[in-house]
């Protein structure tokens, strides 16, 4: 229906969005959702039949103590295993070359998980948080004792940190002594977190788009400038029909376009994976690395009150009203400071900081992690993206936003065949026999 709807408002942005359908893109290859292996259809069924699967071989092999599944969405890989959640052990995400190579998986776990509960610590005590990004994002939120509550005690996930209070609520929050078991109380979405003033980027889950802006007033989308065809697109669902007039379920006020989504990846040791991007345009494993945000636009829920399960009650009025089941729009920001003031101190807590998450520099992480070797090198990001003007010469606004794809792609590029000018220092080698003088290969 949404795509139907599209076609005929506006043919011309169709046709740009969807070139294959035309025969003119020649052949186009289908994203793989990670869950499944299968083409992605944009809902949870085929990651509901998995699930199925799954149980059934558990249920006929005791032995096996539990499963990993998946590259990211543990919420909802672990929902596809209920009854069995408990024996959801986490994502697995070692399925290919790259990520056998990084350092991903010998990063120690206790450092993680303390990292995390350090960064999350004064969500407790925020009043307000202040975000800035030099691709030109700056926003703000004021929050009450209440908010920070449910938030604090939501905003709990391994490598997805919900930073915002929207996307903490209205569901059951992860343990951490636990976890990734789920507390027993359910976190009431309202009253939500307002945020004001504007997003700005680049890329999103889905791949790169030239430079947008999105403007929130009192916590919905005003407005949308730039991001080339993406940013049409919005433009043009932020008149959907049924989306601004309805009261969506365990909400007060109408409005479906909301911030709902700031979320943390908390692995120093995370990339972006030139599989995915160069086979799908994908993005999404990047966003697991510390102090990447990524950005949803939209409402999503849950759980109902009475079990951490997908809710009925919000899957019944999706279909009921042909409205989205889930947010989506993603930004990527990589150079962000994030900062929260702390009720009746009057001081202000940096959380990132221009993109480094700050309690990976806490003396009780850096201490731990020196049991495992050298704290500098184990709490080190091993992938920082190059962009001209911010860390990288050249001119972001001209080198850059316009076509950030190119750049980034040129970048892969580079590091596959093993020329990417920053992996080492300039080594200059010659021939046997040779002096070995500049000229030779690097």
């Amino acid at each position: 229906m949404p795509k139907k709807w599209l076609k005929e408002r506006r043919p011309d942005l169709y046709a740009e969005l969807f070139p294959g359908e035309s025969g003119k893109a020649g052949k186009v290859k289908t994203d793989v959702d990670p869950e499944t292996g299968l083409p992605r259809a944009g809902n949870t069924t085929d990651r509901e039949v998995v699930g199925r699967g799954i149980q059934a071989y558990l249920k006929s092999h005791p032995e096996v103590r539990g499963v990993f599944w998946g590259g990211g969405g543990t919420t909802g890989l672990r929902r596809a295993l209920y009854p069995m959640q408990d024996k959801y052990l986490g994502t697995f995400i070692t399925d290919n070359v790259y990520t056998l190579q990084s350092q991903m998986t010998t990063y120690p776990g206790d450092v993680w998980q303390l990292a995390e509960e350090q960064l999350l610590e004064p969500l407790a005590y925020a009043e307000r948080l202040e975000i800035t990004d030099p691709e030109g994002t700056n926003l703000w939120s004021d929050l009450t004792p209440d908010m920070s509550e449910r938030w604090s005690q939501g905003a709990y996930q391994r490598g997805h940190l919900y930073m915002f209070p929207n996307q903490a609520t209205g569901r059951f929050g992860y343990s951490f002594v636990n976890y990734p078991g789920f507390q027993q109380k359910w976190l009431p979405r309202e009253p939500i977190a307002l945020i004001h003033g504007v997003l700005a980027g680049t890329n999103g889950h889905g791949g790169f788009f030239p430079r947008w802006e999105v403007t929130f007033k009192d916590g919905f989308i005003s407005g949308v400038t730039g991001g080339g065809a993406q940013g049409a697109a919005l433009n043009e669902f932020l008149q959907y029909p049924g989306l601004n007039d309805r009261v969506f379920p365990y909400h007060k006020k109408p409005g479906f376009w909301y911030l709902y989504e700031i979320a943390f990846g908390s692995h120093p040791k995370a990339f972006r994976a030139p599989q995915p991007l160069l086979d799908y345009g994908n993005t999404s494993p990047e966003r697991a690395r510390s102090g990447v945000i990524h950005w949803g636009l939209g409402i999503r829920l849950w759980h109902d009150p009475d079990a951490p399960t997908e809710s009925k009650v919000w899957a019944d009025f999706s279909k009921k009203n042909n409205t989205p089941f889930d947010h989506g729009w993603h930004t990527h920001t990589y150079f962000t400071t994030y900062k929260v003031r702390l009720r009746n101190a009057d001081k202000w807590v940096n959380l990132l900081d221009k993109g480094r998450m700050t309690s990976l520099d806490d003396p009780e992480v850096r201490a731990l992690a020196s049991r495992y070797g050298d704290p500098d090198a184990i709490l080190a990001e091993d992938w920082i993206p190059e962009v001209p003007g911010i860390n990288a010469p050249g001119d972001y606004l001209k080198d850059y936003a316009p076509n950030p794809g190119k750049y980034a792609l040129e970048v892969l590029r580079k590091a596959n065949a093993g020329t990417y000018e920053h992996y080492f220092p300039a080594r200059v080698t010659g021939k046997a026999g040779t002096t070995g003088k500049a000229g030779g290969s690097r």
